[in-house]
């Protein structure tokens, strides 16, 4: 049972359909409109079936001149246009405010290209241990899950949301100095620094060394 706007506002919380709502409710004191879109985030549409049950998820569609704007109110934070993978190319009813319902197709690719630009530069000092400094700049998917991550965390809890990235990037250590951009400014890609230490990294007296590359 979807909530008024002003309650939603008020409780600070809602689901999917809450948060459309308010959206809805928002882009209208603007003279935008927001659609609801009916979607299955675990399988495609069967359209041969005609049932609510089909459904488990609502997204808006934003009408913008002669296309449609995308948005899963539910990411919070993704980029205008970014839907999560598990949305994306798949048939959906769309709620129009006048007229009558119609399948549409979501966008099968993000709104701009996905990329992921890692630099970590370190030392390793005479006893086998790493020092060394990581900066990630992150757009598209990556960064629709980082954002959601951090948003939703924290700053006392971002030390073990970065350890995980410190893992990927070979380095299991101790992580210190976190700094990332603001995770609600959707408009540039999202920036992480941070410093990772490890007292064992490398054992000198091995005849072979083996460095974990991202």
């Amino acid at each position: 049972q979807p909530h008024p706007a002003a309650s939603v506002m008020t409780n600070q919380y809602g689901d999917c359909k809450d948060k459309h709502t308010l959206l809805a409710s928002m882009l209208a004191a603007t003279g935008l409109r927001a659609y609801p879109v009916l979607i299955n985030t675990s399988r495609k549409l069967d359209a041969d079936i005609p049932s609510p049950g089909q459904f488990n998820h609502v997204i808006s569609a934003i009408p913008l001149s002669n296309e449609l704007l995308w948005a899963d109110t539910t990411a919070e934070v993704a980029p205008a246009g970014l839907l999560s993978p598990v949305l994306r190319n798949k048939k959906a009813l769309m709620i129009p405010t006048t007229g009558p319902a119609r399948l549409e197709t979501t966008p099968a690719d993000p709104p701009f290209l996905s990329s992921e630009l890692i630099t970590v530069v370190g030392t390793v000092d005479d006893l086998g241990k790493i020092t060394a400094h990581a900066r990630l700049i992150l757009r598209g998917d990556p960064e629709m899950y980082m954002r959601f991550a951090l948003h939703r965390t924290p700053k006392s809890g971002w030390k073990d949301i970065v350890g995980q990235l410190a893992v990927g990037l070979g380095i299991e250590g101790d992580v210190s100095d976190i700094k990332a951009t603001d995770p609600t400014d959707a408009e540039k890609p999202i920036e992480i620094e941070f410093n990772v230490s490890r007292s064992d990294f490398l054992d000198w007296s091995s005849k072979k060394l083996q460095v974990e590359l991202p």
